[in-house]
């Protein structure tokens, strides 16, 4: 598995890492990527940790949702968010808050 510990599977790129992680884009940290087109979704290592998440509508968005869908669905290679890990995310939130960041 990659050193990236959650992937974001979206049509919105800004607006999902803001949504999940609270922060600008320009502000994600390393251990987080975005997947936001066909390629993307298909590269994601079997067993990595994942969220979709969707602003749009319309084919794009209908399409990219369907193939994170049947990625999910059918090969069942990836894993969502335990309650343990979006207490881990909540506190990084925290901890990033309580620094002024």
């Amino acid at each position: 598995m990659s050193m990236i510990r959650l992937y974001i599977v979206t049509d919105n790129a800004d607006r999902a890492v803001r949504y999940v992680l609270g922060v600008p884009r320009s502000d994600m940290p390393h251990w987080a990527a975005i997947a936001d087109n066909s390629e993307a979704i298909h590269r994601i290592p079997a067993g990595s940790r994942c969220i979709g998440t969707w602003f749009e509508d319309g084919p794009l968005t209908d399409n990219l949702r369907g193939q994170w869908e049947a990625r999910r669905f059918f090969q069942r290679d990836t894993v969502g968010l335990s309650a343990k890990f979006l207490e881990n995310l909540s506190e990084w939130q925290k901890r990033r808050e309580a620094a002024g960041i």
